[in-house]
């Protein structure tokens, strides 16, 4: 099944109006090659027609996206890192897809690991928290808590799971292109909740959307991003493919063979030049030498089909990860 390659950039809260055009000058400059990639595949058996040219999007912050989109060359999107479940109204700091789609910006990052973890998107209340704030309540929780005649509902202080899902479909209603991110968290890791984890955070946007031509899954385990620890090709893999078969058993066999499931926690340098695993088989391919850059994941069954990247998309390596192909 042939799904076009995707890398994504989300430079989160970083750069300046000088960094936006020195930036977006470089990426205009950076070729993005229709059938060969960093490597000469063929050397490693990889037949060079199974190449696909890459789909680029990058996510700069809010103030700048219609810079970016106004200066940017056309063949890479712009995707914004947030947006909410309303059109317009009274929602102070948020943004509405429908105020992106004004500013031609295609994409939106939905339910990012910052997001669930920072802004409580996601994960209800724990207990633990919820007593911490009974016994020690900040003055506007004290006054919230004075005037309630019913039962304390901790979703007042943190949206539901489904607050996710409700975004994303609430951006593609408005024609706005979704990356929908899924990982757990390192506890959830070690006590093998995993695909528990992945699998309520994909139900919850399952449950709401019907079409998923313009989604594309990003899995970021969160216990791999900015902690030093560092997730195996073969973790990767096992999680895309459970993914993927989720989807096939819970949605439907073609958007499982055709939704892109990207993966959001490339480390940032690899100390290998090659290495072949053994079935479910991943190449783990460094990128040029004189960049010591990030690795890829480059798979013959075709479960990762690309790169949501952080930091590495704000320096002149993301050049030589936009250049990668995927195997299909």
């Amino acid at each position: 099944m042939s799904r076009k390659f995707f890398i994504g950039g989300n430079w989160k809260m970083n750069g300046d109006v000088a960094f936006v055009k020195s930036h977006v000058n470089f990426i205009n400059d950076t070729e993005i090659p229709a059938n060969t990639g960093i490597l000469d595949l063929d050397a490693v058996g990889i037949p060079a027609p199974h190449l696909a040219p890459a789909e680029v999007v990058i996510a700069p912050p809010y103030i700048y996206l219609d810079s970016v989109r106004k200066h940017l060359k056309k063949e890479v999107g712009v995707s914004a890192q947030n947006s909410y479940t309303k059109s317009s109204g009274a929602y102070t700091g948020e943004i509405s897809p429908e105020q992106l789609k004004d500013l031609g910006i295609e994409w939106v990052i939905l339910g990012h690991s910052e997001r669930r973890e920072i802004f409580k998107e996601s994960d209800e209340v724990s207990a633990g928290t919820l007593s911490t704030l009974l016994l020690c309540p900040p003055p506007s929780l004290s006054l919230f808590f004075a005037h309630q005649t019913t039962q304390f509902n901790p979703h007042f202080l943190h949206p539901p799971p489904q607050f996710v899902g409700e975004k994303v479909a609430h951006a593609l209603a408005t024609g706005v292109k979704v990356i929908a991110c899924v990982g757990e968290k390192l506890e959830e890791r070690e006590a093998n909740l995993t695909e528990e984890v992945v699998f309520r955070q994909l139900r919850a946007i399952a449950d709401r959307i019907k079409d998923w031509t313009h989604v594309v899954i990003a899995y970021e385990p969160v216990w791999a991003i900015g902690t030093g620890k560092v997730a195996t090709p073969t973790q990767a893999q096992q999680v895309h493919i459970a993914l993927r078969d989720w989807l096939r058993n819970n949605v439907s066999a073609h958007v499982a063979d055709h939704t892109r499931i990207i993966y959001g926690a490339l480390p940032p340098y690899i100390d290998v030049h090659l290495t072949i695993l053994e079935p479910p088989s991943i190449s783990f391919v460094q990128g040029l030498s004189t960049a010591r850059t990030a690795g890829t994941f480059v798979t013959s069954e075709g479960d990762i089909d690309g790169f949501l990247v952080g930091g590495a998309c704000l320096k002149p390596e993301f050049s030589d990860i936009v250049r990668t192909k995927a195997h299909l």
